[in-house]
């Protein structure tokens, strides 16, 4: 099920479960961010602007639906990609046309790091390199150069450190695929964050509201409460919550 958050100048709707999908929505600026298989249910027609961290599948294997969806509408959108993968992502929007026989309405912009994109005239995002198997962008969204939401897609905790400014967004989704200790060597050796690497490094996060997402399915409800509580139980106050 998707989820809204209230950043206070705006909602994000959607959800993230590592290998499975990621997709956000900020419906203020008809923004997706990440477009993982089930993004059009949130995006329907109302997407002007696709931001793709990486070429991980669940965070890309929607766009088939948002093309076709806009193609039946006769609705253009305009896709933000690294420019590491640009023509690998090209490559594959190509691929869907030839295999369908369809001409979809689309752009596509590389956008490097720490390259701006200017959303009105108070809010821009901006672009961040992480540290993970594949070439991957975080973006914080900024109201006039205040960091107010920051998205750190799939990354090692370095990739977070590495780039302090998303330790100061209002607002932070961060990856935390790993919960349980037994899986501690795993969040390193993929590039990805266990919970505890967030805990240990707690004084560094500002954050208002920090959310933690990608949380890897392996995981029941149930021990995602125990592992979460083993590691924040006494931290409530930083006003930590899994999405």
């Amino acid at each position: 099920m998707s989820k809204q958050i209230s950043v206070g100048y705006f909602d994000i709707t959607g959800r993230s479960i590592a290998s499975i999908e990621t997709f956000f929505y900020i419906k203020k600026f008809k923004l997706g961010i990440d477009a993982g298989w089930r993004a059009d249910e949130i995006f329907k027609n109302n997407v002007d602007n696709l931001f793709i961290s990486h070429l991980h599948p669940d965070h890309w294997d929607g766009i088939l639906h948002i093309l076709f969806r806009n193609y039946l509408l006769k609705r253009k959108i305009t896709f933000l990609v690294y420019n590491r993968i640009f023509e690998q992502f090209l490559n594959i929007l190509n691929s869907f046309q030839n295999n369908i026989g369809i001409s979809f309405d689309f752009d596509v912009t590389p956008v490097d790091v720490k390259s701006d994109f200017i959303l009105d005239e108070n809010f821009y995002l901006s672009f961040y390199e992480m540290d993970h198997s594949k070439p991957t962008l975080g973006l914080i969204l900024f109201n006039n150069n205040k960091p107010i939401f920051a998205y750190t897609s799939d990354t090692s905790i370095n990739g977070v450190l590495e780039n302090p400014i998303f330790c100061e967004s209002e607002v932070l989704f961060i990856e935390s695929t790993f919960l349980d200790k037994q899986d501690y060597d795993k969040a390193i050796e993929h590039k990805h964050i266990h919970i505890k690497q967030i805990a240990d490094n707690l004084d560094k996060f500002n954050n208002k509201k920090i959310y933690l997402i990608h949380i890897s399915p392996r995981y029941s409800e149930e021990e995602r409460i125990f592992w979460f509580n083993f590691y924040f139980g006494d931290k409530k106050n930083k006003n930590i919550k899994i999405l």
